[in-house]
């Protein structure tokens, strides 16, 4: 679902959750074994969130399940 409006709020949060846990994209990327790059592209809906994909993000920036939903 790259570039869709449901895509481009997903990013955007996951965006702001990165942020609120004080880490670069660079820093989420190692984390996760991602490029900069990468991160950039799934923040800006440039490439497809895969549920899978959300969920490494979210436990690298320990976003608990209620804040998940």
């Amino acid at each position: 679902m790259p570039d869709t409006p449901r895509a481009r709020a997903l990013g955007k949060e996951l965006r702001a959750a990165r942020e609120a846990a004080g880490l670069t994209m660079r820093e989420l990327g190692d984390a996760l074994g991602w490029s900069e790059a990468k991160v950039s592209r799934l923040e800006t809906a440039k490439r497809a969130l895969k549920p899978d994909a959300v969920e490494a993000i979210l436990s690298v920036l320990r976003v608990s399940r209620q804040q998940r939903d």
